[in-house]
C-alpha cells in the first residue's frame, strides 16, 4: 500500500512537472505539437504525415541539399523551398486527395489542400517548385509564369 502511495505521488508529480515546464516555456509546447500531429517537412514537394510519405501532385521542387546559383553567388534553394512548406502546412486544416502514381513511387501521390487552397499552387506560385508539366499537363503553368515573371523563389536567379 505504501509504495503504490509513492508511486501515485511520483507519476503525479512529473505529470504536473511537465505541465509547468509547457506553461513556462511556451516556444517548447509548438514542439510537442509538431511530434503530436507526426508531421515532418522532408523537402519542398514531400512530407511524412502520421507515418505516410506524400509527394505534392504536379509539382517539382529543388532537393533538400540543393543550391542555386544567382549574381551573389550559391544559396541553398531546396533548404529555402523546404521552409516555404513548412510555413504554408497547417495539419489541423491539411486535406489530400489521392493521385494516381507511377509503378515505380513508394510514395503516395496526392493534392492537398488547406482549406480551399492547393498547397502545390502555393510553392509554385512563390517560386519555390515548378510545374511538372508530365504529371500535371500544365496545372500549374500559369502560376509558374506569373512567379518567373515577378522573380519569386528561384526566379531571381
Amino acid at each position: 500500500m505504501k509504495q503504490g502511495f509513492y508511486n501515485l505521488i511520483s507519476n503525479n508529480f512529473y505529470i504536473l512537472l511537465l505541465g509547468v515546464i509547457i506553461f513556462c516555456f511556451p516556444s517548447l509546447s509548438s514542439a510537442f505539437e509538431v511530434i503530436k500531429t507526426g508531421l515532418h517537412i522532408k523537402d519542398g514537394d514531400s512530407f511524412i504525415l502520421d507515418g505516410r510519405e506524400i509527394r505534392l501532385w504536379g509539382i517539382d521542387s529543388p532537393e533538400l541539399l540543393q543550391t542555386c546559383d544567382n549574381e551573389r553567388g550559391s544559396y541553398p534553394c531546396g533548404e529555402l523551398a523546404k521552409n516555404h512548406l513548412q510555413s504554408i502546412l497547417d495539419t489541423d486544416k491539411l486535406n489530400c486527395i489521392e493521385k494516381p502514381k507511377p509503378y515505380f513511387e513508394t510514395r503516395m501521390i496526392a493534392q492537398c489542400f488547406i482549406e480551399e487552397q492547393d498547397v502545390a499552387f502555393m510553392m509554385v506560385q512563390a517560386g519555390w517548385a515548378i510545374d511538372y508539366e508530365h504529371f500535371s499537363e500544365g496545372y500549374y503553368k500559369a502560376a509558374q509564369k506569373q512567379a518567373d515573371e515577378a522573380r519569386q523563389g528561384i526566379w531571381k536567379g
